[in-house]
């Protein structure tokens, strides 16, 4: 992905960083520096998400990776941005194979219903299936996620 401008990793605290990572080529984020107080020390990654806009000089435009994810092949920009806008990146999948959250299945279903109020639902997405999101690289807007 040689159009990222910055490589952000995000830590809980100093005994995070890798020992071997080259400081001088990725940038450490502390959750402190991104968090207010009340929600430290924090291990859940949907929170931490949520305050990833206060990374000073984070592009508008910007790819999110959790830890278990690797870009192992050239992404083309377009896949992930298109005329200013991030791209949403979902796949069908058959509500019994979910899991057995029921919370989790609510909350899917809940952003379908977002989705399909705006853009209208896909004609070949049956009763028994979801859209969920790819487990991948994600584009975000940095204005978007400060409003939210």
């Amino acid at each position: 992905m040689p159009y990222i401008r910055k490589i952000y990793i995000v830590v809980s605290n100093d005994e995070q960083i890798p020992i071997w990572l080259n400081q001088d080529k990725v940038n450490v984020v502390l959750h402190k520096d991104i968090m207010p107080s009340g929600y430290l020390p924090c291990f859940n990654s949907v929170t931490i998400e949520f305050f990833l806009y206060n990374i000073p000089d984070l592009a508008e435009q910007f790819v999110y990776a959790n830890d278990d994810m690797f870009c192992i092949n050239y992404i083309d920009p377009s896949l992930l941005f298109d005329s200013g806008k991030a791209c949403i990146r979902m796949l069908s999948c058959e509500i019994d194979k979910i899991g057995n959250s029921d919370n989790w299945l609510k909350t899917l279903k809940r952003s379908n219903d977002m989705v399909f109020k705006k853009f209208g639902r896909p004609a070949n997405l049956s009763n028994n299936r979801i859209l969920v999101h790819e487990h991948g690289p994600i584009a975000l807007l940095r204005s978007q996620l400060n409003d939210v």
